[in-house]
């Protein structure tokens, strides 16, 4: 039963399979339908028939030239006017057609086709007329026009034979009917132009399944390479995660190692020879760690080039120095041999390192010697062309033919009886390599079983050989000294091999005299790790020194620094619950932490990390497995900075508590020295006892209702106070004259703005004093002096003084009047608001003094005793 309804349900869906089958054929673009690529296709499109109509009508204009000259004038058709204007006004037409077709409307969607399809329209119904003027023409012309047209246009079969006949009922209409041609011959060609036109639009459907099926591709491509990235992020990520766990036990077995050899006695030759034995193999560990973690970023393409200017032959020197104690073990001569002058070079001096050292280190591997017959290893350099070489050539045992190919491959080692008991993982030839592509040079081998191998690095001498996307920005923005960690002589600690002598013994640094104080001022040392067992290793290592706390979370670190703010703080950065990164922020955004200097440890070495830790606030950088005798040095460094910089702070803050004094006192002695330009203006006029420091804090209160920055607030009340210190010049017959003024004393008058402005700007610190000073007397229609300036061109400080000096001088008695009360003052000064005065200052005025007069302190002062009419024009009795 169940078979048959599927069977029944199958018959049922098929019709509607065939129907869209059927209709993708004729609208091709119906299988666009549900796929996100569908305004792409019409794009594609759009863009196309702007290109075909373009070509079009720029042939069909110079074909209508074209035309006249070379065909309608020797064959003198006539009438001739008819005949030009037909190919000159066409052109024209198909002119202003091409010029629209850069109309960004005309470039997309329905509109595109609208120049071509004009242009097929015209073309197609003219060439017809011209069967009309010259039977001679063949009409076939007119179809062929339109069908090219039409295919042109990229329309769908269905679309395309209605638009055909679109064209051919205009041609009908303009000149098939005014001709004797037998419409059974225009039929036949119809009929033989829609055949053309289905057949070729019939590609319509192939075209889009072939653009679906690149984009599909092109899809499958970006969603495979996505997935590369995403697989080189996880595998990354895993080498990363793996080299932390690696490392913190490295530190666990590295840093007592040192420890206990560092000790000058106490161990016997057996047990020391043991330490040793243990000590090399922990550091080839880490360098096989580090060797992966290189391979892991190359992959992953986080790796960028440091360049600079580097005397190659000069490191070269250094690596092979570093290389001598280890080719004597093993009865091996080594040499440097420089084949010619060789420049500065620009290299990444750190990944030249790795290249050569490994290439050296394999070499003295692989070469045996004896007393009587000692193996050699030569390492030759030197420019040929526009490429640096770098050979390292052995007689050590060789390579067979069959492996020289898969020498750089990874893992791979070579085989045979004189490659055993060798050592080796396969991976340093495959780090060559790839650092050698990745510094746009190659590497190569030669070698024959029996006499000995030669590699040969090549690297490019010109810095624009190296894509700009390779090249590390950053070291030009943020020059950071990162790897604090680079010996002199780099390679001396990778050329350990199995059987050679360790390294020499570390100096274990003991606590200076300083440091060695009672337990209560010894310095506090916070430690964060995760690792209990690394906690406890260092806070050993440091309690002889310090005062150690330990925490495993950087929460928990963030509680005890606040209980007890620490003087360092040395903190892994991988850590579960907040890393030592997230830790350092919050110790930086805290005021009482943020100078705590930090130490962080952790096992991602990479330069990245290194730069981001450090912009975030590290002080100190140490990547695992670290020394302890070197871990010592640099929190004693630490802290020695920080005592300098706290130091350096109080004497700061002190020189800056003496300067505030210095300000305060010079700002007093300024003060004082206004009050005795107002009080010398006061000594001339008795009657404005008291009027400069009244406007002067009305001026500042006004200031400050307009919202005045606190600067232009300060300027206003010193202006305020020094506004009429131009009176000074002007004759005391004029000041205090009872009556009313002449034209030229008041012209004397005047000029008071100009002489306190003269006298004010000798001052360079005062010039906006001045200028307030100079303007306080100008109206707002543009009547008042010294320049007459009107509106916004008057400074805005002084038309707040011309508010307040205005009100303060109609409340004010006068030698030639008496003061008016509060409220008409207010009254005069809004019947005078546009004209005289500022609307906008007018308004901040009343908005405080509208309801009540101002309040003034006392201006205690004798000189106003002055103001007693009895004492004026007398004199001494």
């Amino acid at each position: 039963m169940s078979e048959q309804s599927t069977a029944s349900e199958r018959h049922a869906r098929r019709p509607l399979l065939d129907r869209r089958r059927v209709l993708a054929a004729l609208f091709p673009e119906v299988l666009l339908d549900g796929t996100p690529w569908r305004a792409q296709w019409r794009g594609h499109e759009d863009r196309l028939i702007v290109l075909y109509a373009r070509v079009a009508l720029v042939s069909s204009i110079v074909g209508q030239v074209l035309h006249h000259f070379l065909v309608d004038l020797p064959l003198e058709l006539t009438p001739a006017s008819r005949w030009a204007t037909y190919r000159f006004g066409s052109s024209v037409f198909y002119a202003l057609l091409l010029a629209a077709t850069f109309l960004p409307r005309l470039q997309r969607g329905l509109w595109a086709r609208a120049p071509l399809f004009l242009l097929t329209l015209v073309v197609s119904c003219l060439q017809a007329l011209t069967v009309v003027w010259l039977p001679s023409v063949s009409y076939l012309y007119a179809f062929v026009f339109g069908v090219v047209g039409v295919l042109l246009l990229r329309q769908s079969a269905p679309t395309a034979v209605a638009t055909l006949l679109a064209v051919f009922t205009c041609e009908w209409a303009f000149a098939w009917r005014h001709t004797d041609i037998h419409p059974a011959r225009l039929f036949s060609v119809l009929t033989m132009a829609i055949g053309l036109v289905l057949l070729f639009r019939a590609r319509m459907a192939t075209d889009v399944r072939a653009f679906l099926t690149s984009r599909r591709e092109r899809q499958a491509q970006q969603q495979l390479l996505a997935t590369q990235v995403e697989l080189d992020r996880v595998k990354t990520n895993f080498f990363t995660n793996v080299s932390h766990d690696l490392r913190t036990p490295l530190t666990l077995i590295i840093a007592p190692l040192e420890a206990m050899m560092s000790e000058a006695g106490g161990v016997s030759a057996e047990v020391r020879a043991d330490l040793e034995l243990m000590l090399r193999n922990a550091q080839r560990l880490l360098r096989q760690i580090n060797t992966l973690l290189d391979l892991s970023r190359l992959d992953a393409k986080h790796e960028f080039l440091r360049l600079e200017d580097v005397d190659v032959v000069e490191l070269l020197g250094s690596l092979v120095e570093s290389g001598r104690p280890l080719a004597a073990q093993r009865h091996v001569s080594l040499a440097l041999a420089v084949d010619g002058p060789v420049p500065p070079l620009p290299v990444d001096r750190d990944k030249l390192e790795k290249v050569v050292l490994n290439l050296l280190s394999n070499a003295i591997r692989f070469t045996d010697g004896t007393d009587a017959r000692p193996g050699a290893v030569t390492v030759r350099c030197g420019v040929r062309g526009d490429r640096f070489f770098c050979s390292v050539e052995d007689t050590g045992i060789g390579i067979p033919d069959d492996q020289i190919e898969r020498v750089f491959d990874r893992f791979h080692q070579v085989e045979g009886p004189a490659a055993r008991g060798r050592g080796g993982t396969g991976i340093g030839l495959a780090l060559v390599r790839q650092l050698a592509e990745f510094h746009m040079g190659s590497v190569a081998v030669r070698s024959r079983v029996g006499e000995g191998s030669c590699f040969t690095l090549e690297l490019p001498t010109d810095r624009a050989a190296y894509p700009p996307e390779r090249i590390d920005r950053r070291q030009e923005h943020q020059p950071v000294p990162v790897d604090r960690r680079r010996p002199a002589q780099p390679a001396a600690v990778a050329l350990h091999l199995e059987g050679a002598r360790p390294p020499p013994r570390p100096i274990r640094l003991t606590p200076s005299p300083a440091t060695r104080a009672s337990s209560g001022t010894r310095p506090l040392i916070l430690v964060v790790d995760d690792n209990r067992e690394l906690l406890d290793f260092v806070a050993r290592q440091l309690a002889d020194e310090f005062r150690v706390r330990v925490a495993e979370r950087a929460a928990e670190a963030l509680r005890m620094a606040a209980v007890e703010p620490p003087a360092l703080v040395l903190s892994d950065v991988m850590m579960p619950g907040g890393s030592g990164t997230d830790l350092l922020r919050e110790l930086r955004r805290d005021a009482r932490l943020r100078h705590v200097p930090v130490i962080l440890v952790t096992a991602k070495a990479d330069l990245e990390s290194k730069i981001e830790n450090l912009r975030e606030g590290a002080d100190d950088y140490l990547a695992k497995p670290f020394s302890v005798a070197e871990l010592r040095a640099r929190i004693r460094s630490l802290l020695e900075k920080r005592k300098l910089a706290v130091e350096l702070a109080e004497k700061n803050e002190y020189l800056a508590k003496l300067n505030f004094d210095l300000v305060l006192s010079k700002r007093q002695v300024f003060l004082e020295t206004m009050e005795a330009f107002a009080l010398a203006v006061e000594a001339k006029d008795p009657y404005t006892h008291g009027h400069s420091r009244r406007v002067s804090l009305l001026a500042e209160r006004v200031a400050r209702e307009l919202g005045l920055s606190e600067a232009e607030c300060e300027t206003i009340r010193i202006a305020g106070i020094l506004h009429d210190l131009g009176k000074i010049g002007t004759p005391e017959a004029v000041l205090v004259k009872p009556g009313k003024v002449t034209p030229e004393e008041y012209a004397i008058f005047k000029r008071h703005s100009q002489m306190g402005w003269r006298i004010v700007s000798a001052v360079k610190e005062l010039d906006g004093v001045a200028r307030a000073i100079l303007h306080h007397h100008e109206r707002f229609d543009g009547a008042g002096y010294p320049d007459g300036l009107a509106g916004m061109e008057i400074p805005p400080l002084s038309r707040v003084l011309a508010v307040c000096d205005t009100y303060d001088a109609m409340t004010s008695d006068r030698p030639y009047r008496a003061g008016i009360e509060h409220r008409l003052a207010v009254e005069e000064i809004l019947r005078c608001s546009g004209s005289q005065l500022d609307p906008e200052c007018v308004q901040a005025f009343l908005r405080l003094y509208e309801d009540a007069a101002p309040q003034f302190p006392d201006f205690p002062s004798g000189l106003h005793e002055l103001a007693n009419p009895d004492l004026l024009g007398g004199g001494a009795s």
